[in-house]
């Protein structure tokens, strides 16, 4: 990503971010920031998401880490991010 791209942020992305705990909100904010400045920095853990054909994630979806538990969840629509998305994931210990 060499050009500049510009964020967009979906309504329902806003709205899952307003109902997560407050110290993930600032980590969303932190993290997106950090993505603005360096797509690619390390401690974002980008990684392209697989269309699993059952409508999960739009094709083209990339996902970045807030902390261990949440990412947040993007598509590239030319030369706009368009945010879609947030997700706890789950905790196993086996």
């Amino acid at each position: 990503m060499t050009d500049a791209v510009r964020c967009r942020w979906a309504i329902s992305f806003v709205f899952q971010v307003g109902e997560l705990p407050s110290h993930v909100q600032k980590l969303v904010v932190t993290a997106i920031r950090l993505w603005e400045a360096n797509p690619k920095h390390r401690s974002l853990r980008l990684h392209p998401l697989k269309d699993t054909r059952k409508g999960r994630h739009a094709n083209g979806s990339f996902s970045i880490s807030l902390n261990r538990q949440y990412r947040a969840i993007y598509v590239l629509d030319g030369d706009v991010a368009v945010w879609y998305g947030s997700v706890r994931m789950r905790i196993t210990t086996d």
